[in-house]
């Protein structure tokens, strides 16, 4: 058989390329990062030989000679290179393999550059030298990358919103593919930070969102309308959230007072979409010696989940994963730090004024405070949190507000002092519960720890295929639709 020669291998592997970069980007691999400072985010994790074995070349030989990492160019940092949009910015790759002292080369045939995903943008000159000059299109378009990073089906909702998405519409992504005189094909990953993307982003996504509609106070809200319907905002508590229409089809809105709002889809009402908007609450009161939660007693097991007036969701709940993430990492000391919190407590980042966890009383204290922030081990730092009431250093109202609660998955209990949401109360409208993929998404689906949501969305043999997993299925299709599988 006749050999191929490189230029078929590169085609070959162009054709994959896509799809090896994403599960890149969604899988860990290498070595664990370096522990933080207190509250702070860890060192990134290093990359070894052994573990991106099937990764960084084309086959799944061994790869002795290490991971090519690339070296950015004046003004860039190794880290977080910063690409502003419409400012050219200058990217070098390697020519030498690591470790040091390897034998391995860059061969003649030498580099070859393309963007990937993320931020569109252009190439001035050749693609196939180490060097590159890129530059990140103006004006850049947020909300198109945002929207164009997940799959959600064409019908009148509210847009759900991963941390994956967020990054896509924070980057230009590129790829280089490197070739070497050992035979092997390596290719590296060059995210491009856009410095407006964070402003812009925090008035469409500040942080996830799971796609119901009810909603935290003064967290902006993404829908879509279906097929040509046009929207419009008819019952609004507010004087002053307006509906705005910033891409085709597309709609937003940032409920800034406590209330239901009403959004008509004016071709077709049976398609209206009530919007809840309330504060975050928190329902645990307290722990037990083994860090597992006490209940709210008002609307937990002495409340209405008792398994008389409604089912008691906290039994089982307490004694699982979700119960403990927090306490479990607070206690185990390491890297945990901020970056963990907006999935790991209630509310975390949501708005101003939600009640959620960043905004009780102490936060800042809390987050600087080493005793409870450090690489080591003290199994008395959740008790800790709960026993500080009443002290300078209260954290019982954060305590409160730990853990992945109901309103990770169900949205804010609050609508009024002292009043549960109307959403929570409709049983009708069931505007709080919801068998979609996308509620998972809000959190597992966070690059580069948590990606199983993009993994699931990717995955072969059709499993995430919308027309097959129509959630209107029949009960008696449990493979096709979470209805049955319930």
């Amino acid at each position: 058989m006749k050999a191929l020669s490189w230029r078929r291998i590169f085609l070959l592997f162009l054709l994959c390329g896509m799809v090896i970069s994403a599960g890149a980007l969604m899988t860990g691999c290498g070595k664990d990062g370096q522990n933080g400072a207190a509250g702070a985010n860890g060192q990134d994790a290093t990359f070894g030989s052994s573990t991106c074995t099937a990764c960084h070349h084309l086959d799944n030989s061994a790869m002795a000679e290490g991971l090519i990492q690339p070296a950015y160019g004046a003004g860039l940092s190794a880290s977080a290179p910063t690409a502003t949009a419409g400012t050219a910015v200058s990217i070098k790759a390697k020519s030498s393999f690591i470790p040091t002292g390897s034998t391995t080369t860059v061969n003649a045939t030498g580099y070859y550059w393309q963007q990937s995903g993320g931020l569109t943008g252009t190439f001035t000159g050749a693609v196939t030298g180490a060097t590159v000059t890129f530059t990140i299109a103006s004006p850049p378009d947020y909300l198109g990358t945002l929207l164009a990073s997940t799959v959600y089906p064409d019908r009148t909702m509210v847009i759900p919103v991963n941390s994956y998405m967020i990054e896509k519409a924070s980057n230009a992504e590129l790829l280089v593919y490197i070739f070497g005189d050992d035979g092997k094909i390596y290719f590296d990953i060059v995210l491009l930070k856009e410095p407006g993307a964070a402003n812009a982003l925090k008035n469409l996504a500040p942080r996830e969102t799971t796609g119901l509609a009810n909603v935290p106070l003064n967290g902006p809200v993404l829908l879509n309308a279906q097929g040509s319907d046009t929207l419009s905002l008819t019952t609004n508590p507010s004087t002053t959230a307006t509906l705005s229409n910033p891409a085709s089809k597309i709609y937003s809105f940032t409920p800034d007072v406590v209330g239901n709002y009403v959004v008509t889809d004016n071709t077709n009402s049976s398609r209206n979409i009530t919007i809840y908007a309330g504060t975050w609450r928190g329902a645990i009161v307290g722990t037990d010696a083994n860090n597992v939660p006490t209940p709210d007693g008002s609307c937990m097991v002495a409340g209405c989940h008792d398994n008389v007036v409604a089912q008691d969701n906290f039994t089982p709940w307490k004694t699982s994963g979700h119960a403990g993430i927090f306490s479990q990492n607070l206690n185990a000391g390491g890297h945990y730090g901020s970056s963990c919190l907006p999935c790991h407590t209630v509310g975390f980042k949501t708005g101003a004024g939600n009640n959620g966890f960043d905004l009780q009383p102490n936060y800042a204290s809390f987050i600087a405070d080493k005793s409870y922030f450090s690489s080591s081990t003290d199994n008395t730092r959740y008790q800790r949190m709960w026993a500080s009431a009443g002290t300078t250093t209260d954290y019982s109202a954060l305590a409160k507000e730990t853990n992945i609660q109901c309103e990770n998955c169900h949205g804010p209990q609050q609508q009024g002092v002292g009043t549960d949401s109307s959403a929570h109360m409709n049983v009708a409208g069931a505007p709080r519960v919801s068998v979609a993929a996308e509620v998972c998404g809000s959190c597992h689906g966070e690059p580069t720890r948590h990606g199983r949501f993009q993994q699931w969305q990717e995955s072969p043999g059709g499993h995430a295929n919308y027309s097959l997993a129509a959630r209107g299925t029949s009960n008696g299709c449990p493979c096709h639709a979470g209805q049955g599988a319930l």
